[in-house]
C-alpha cells in the first residue's frame, strides 16, 4: 500500500471515530468541544435576579445599584413561576435601549406572581474578576413591576 493510500485510510479513519463518538455524545467530544467553564473563565457575566420588595420604600432605595448582600426584598423563585432565569438574564443582558414593548415582556413573564400587596424588583446582576482576584458584583435594578405596571430604571435610557 502506497503511503498516499496509508494516510488517507488514517484520516479516514480518525473521522469515522470522532463522528461515532460525537454521535453517541450529542455533539460533544473533548477536544473539539467549547466548555464555557474553560472558554469563559475570567470573563465578566450577567445573572437575572428578581426581588419581592416592600411597596413603600422610596425611588432612591429602589433604584440604587448594590451587591448580592444588600438586595432588598426575598429573593423570588423564578422557576415556581415558569420564568426561566438564563432567558431573563439573556433578555436583560441583550438590551441597551428600554422601550415600552420590552418593558411589556418583561412585566407579562410574571402575569401569574400575585402582587397586591409586595411589587417585584427585576435586577441585572453583573459580575467580574477585579484586579486583586476576587470577584465584583453588582446588582442593577432594571424594572419595578407593581400589578400590571411596570416602571423602568431612570437611569438606564427609557425613550
Amino acid at each position: 500500500m502506497s503511503p498516499q493510500k496509508k494516510s488517507m485510510r488514517a484520516v479516514g479513519m480518525v473521522f469515522t471515530v470522532y463522528a461515532l463518538l460525537c454521535a453517541t455524545h450529542l455533539g460533544e467530544f473533548w477536544p473539539f468541544s467549547i466548555y464555557p467553564m474553560f472558554s469563559s473563565a475570567g470573563q465578566p457575566w450577567s445573572r437575572a435576579v428578581v426581588t419581592e420588595v416592600d411597596p413603600d420604600w422610596s425611588a432612591a432605595e429602589v433604584w440604587q445599584n448594590v451587591g448580592m448582600d444588600d438586595l432588598l426584598g426575598e429573593i423570588v423563585p423564578l422557576e415556581e413561576y415558569g420564568v426561566a432565569q438564563k432567558d431573563l438574564a439573556g433578555y436583560l443582558q441583550r438590551t441597551q435601549q428600554w422601550d415600552d414593548r420590552q418593558i411589556r415582556e418583561i412585566a407579562a413573564l410574571f402575569a401569574r406572581y400575585p402582587t397586591q400587596d409586595k411589587h417585584l424588583l427585576v435586577y441585572k446582576v453583573r459580575g467580574e474578576l477585579a484586579a486583586d482576584d476576587s470577584v465584583s458584583i453588582e446588582a442593577i435594578p432594571v424594572l419595578l413591576i407593581a400589578g400590571e405596571t411596570a416602571y423602568p430604571n431612570p437611569d438606564l435610557g427609557h425613550p
